[in-house]
């Protein structure tokens, strides 16, 4: 852009104009900085996320006094990250840097958490910051580290779990994509019984035997954790008869079917099934009956929002998971690992993928997933999913749903 004019627009009083010049690359680094100290927030926001800035404009806006402009600074700046040179001696990559540690200990949880979110992913991503970062007492600048950096070594993680971290901090490492025996051993030996049914749920969590049958013992009273027991990929066979004293009927059917059960054990199994229907006929029926319906209802296009809505009202979880499956289209198994995730941001994915709306979803992470409060993803604006549609599709990627 031709100089003089920028120089017009940089004063111009309509701040729409100065906004359209700070979003420019094309400008020159000194209008940019006369631009960092605009009157208006608008203008230093599009300043602090253009990434023409001059890093010492960046550093002055690291102090503004609108946390908006702090945080789209702190996206840009996390961001740059994998761009600096490894030695970090150059002047640039050292004021880059002090911009993110200043931001990383914002006192506004929002400037943090987008730090947290941009960083997440990035093996090139400060040790020091993420570190703090993953002990950070506010959930959402903790849990997206604590669940994706491959930063955090498993001294680090083991550390973070003896040390009571935020609410939810417990249940992000249990749904790494990679969690080690040790991990493991100390996620189960905490009192975190929603964390505990998110390790059991993950599919690529290593738990050692003796792990598993210290949960197990304890499995009676934590009735989150039977279904992700009860499929998890490899189950001794003592266990598999311990699991079979006390979970459900219908547990017990996936118990005869997995394909690491002996035919003695199937046979035992059929027994305790038989027992059952005889001792609770009632309650069995109704848990078939449930999913029966759902199923029914989807075949004849029939399975509305309505339907799930007074499902969830009369408590029937049976109808919820088997709804799901078929209007997400995905296997019953796919939704109880989903269900049993704790993962507010996959069961949400779901939920979209079922054609549900945003309220209901949210009202299924509370009352069938047993989401506590606090770790729940609500709503943008009260009515609207809170994720983007990629980041819901990215999630339910990882549960083999495209």
């Amino acid at each position: 852009m031709d100089y003089e004019r920028s120089k017009q627009m940089a004063s111009d009083p309509n701040p729409r104009v100065r906004g359209e010049l700070a979003a420019r690359a094309d400008i020159r680094p000194e209008l940019l900085y006369f631009l960092a100290s605009d009157v208006e927030a608008y203008v230093r926001g599009l300043v602090a996320g253009n990434e023409a800035t001059p890093r010492h404009a960046d550093v002055m806006l690291s102090g503004d006094k609108d946390d908006g402009v702090r945080a789209a600074l702190a996206g840009k700046i996390a961001r740059l990250v994998p761009t600096l040179p490894a030695d970090q001696q150059d002047q640039l990559t050292a004021m880059t840097l002090q911009v993110l540690e200043k931001l990383a200990q914002d006192q506004v949880e929002r400037v943090r958490a987008v730090i947290s979110e941009a960083l997440q992913h990035m093996p090139e991503a400060p040790n020091g910051i993420v570190k703090r970062l993953a002990r950070d007492a506010a959930a959402a600048v903790a849990t997206p580290v604590l669940e994706h950096s491959p930063v955090l070594s498993d001294d680090d993680l083991v550390e973070i779990i003896s040390q009571s971290p935020a609410k939810g901090a417990l249940s992000a490492i249990a749904r790494r994509g990679s969690v080690t025996g040790a991990v493991a051993d100390a996620i189960a030996s905490s009192d975190d019984e929603q964390a505990i049914a998110t390790l059991l749920a993950n599919p690529k969590a290593q738990i050692r035997e003796q792990t598993l049958d210290q949960i197990i013992e304890r499995a009676p009273e934590h009735e989150p954790w039977h279904a992700p027991l009860v499929r998890r990929p490899s189950l001794p066979l003592r266990a598999v008869r311990r699991l079979a004293e006390f979970v459900s009927t219908s547990l017990v059917k996936v118990l005869q079917e997995r394909p690491d059960v002996d035919a003695d054990t199937v046979a035992a199994l059929g027994e305790t099934v038989k027992r059952r229907l005889v001792a609770e006929p009632k309650g069995v029926a109704e848990e078939v009956g449930g999913s029966a319906k759902a199923r029914k209802l989807a075949q004849e296009n029939k399975l509305t929002e309505l339907e799930m809505v007074a499902a969830l009202e009369r408590g029937d979880r049976p109808f919820l998971l088997a709804g799901l499956a078929a209007l997400a289209q995905c296997p019953d198994k796919t939704v109880e690992d989903i269900v049993g995730s704790s993962n507010g941001k996959v069961i949400m994915g779901l939920c979209w993928k079922a054609g549900l709306s945003a309220r209901l979803a949210h009202s299924i992470q509370l009352k069938i997933a047993r989401i506590p409060p606090r770790e729940v993803m609500n709503l943008r604006g009260g009515t609207q999913y809170p994720i983007s549609k990629a980041q819901m599709m990215w999630e339910l990627e990882g549960y083999g749903i495209s």
